[in-house]
């Protein structure tokens, strides 16, 4: 049985039907059909965020990790992997790797 109120709660947080879905233990095609439901009985649904959505490589972190930064995609609309490759590409870009490693450098002084 679809639970269409806990669909309703999440697309509120604008998270993608796919995350919906991956959450809820659903189909995306479920979760579309019952947005659309939503929608056509008044119900308010924000577009969903897409800015973690561009194509990129994934990131497995821990599951330590995964569960501290949970929140921090929760609030950007995406999945955890997307915002440990957006935090990697700061942190290279910025060219942070040797203060964030703290390490002495690649020789170990």
């Amino acid at each position: 049985m679809i639970d269409h109120n806990a669909i309703l709660r999440l697309a509120q947080k604008r998270l993608p039907p796919k995350e919906i879905a991956n959450r809820l233990g659903l189909e995306r095609r479920q979760v579309a059909g019952s947005l659309a439901r939503l929608r056509k009985n008044g119900e308010a649904i924000p577009e969903y965020s897409r800015k973690c959505s561009r194509k990129r490589c994934r990131v497995s972190v821990e599951p330590h990790v995964h569960d501290n930064l949970t929140s921090f995609a929760d609030a950007r609309g995406c999945e955890v992997s997307e915002i440990a490759a957006l935090i990697l590409d700061r942190v290279v870009l910025d060219d942070l790797v040797e203060a964030v490693l703290d390490d002495g450098g690649a020789d170990g002084r």
